[in-house]
């Protein structure tokens, strides 16, 4: 399954209604939303890989007060469009240089960097 946003979103929903039915399933998100509840049991069948862009506002709500979070492997691309393995503070303070570098450009980094011709670009596609 793979999907782009809300879309991303259904399929992870979608991913854990087949999971039961299949031996493997493989799940390609970009720029999902979180889907699924913290409480929500993930099988081990399921391999979810997760491909976010620096500033994409998308895959930051709902919020994870509300008890929603991400699952798989994260493949991030940081604000020069590299692929880069980062959490807590550097994640921060890099998505607050993409917020600079997209100063004085027409929209928002967090709507930008949304876009799936942006995903298109970064996988060099």
């Amino acid at each position: 399954l793979c999907g782009h946003s809300l879309g991303g979103g259904i399929a992870q929903v979608g991913a854990l209604d087949i999971a039961p039915l299949f031996d493997a399933v493989e799940l390609v998100t970009f720029g999902a939303p979180r889907a699924v509840h913290q409480i929500t049991p993930i099988l081990g069948n399921i391999t979810h890989t997760r491909v976010v862009n620096n500033c994409d506002i998308v895959s930051r709500v709902p919020s994870r007060a509300s008890g929603y979070t991400h699952w798989g492997d994260c493949v991030y691309f940081d604000h020069d469009g590299q692929r880069a393995d980062l959490e807590g503070w550097a994640l921060f303070l890099d998505r607050v240089a993409g917020r600079f570098d997209d100063f004085g450009t027409l929209g928002t980094a967090g709507v930008n960097d949304h876009g799936m011709p942006e995903y298109l670009r970064l996988a060099g596609v």
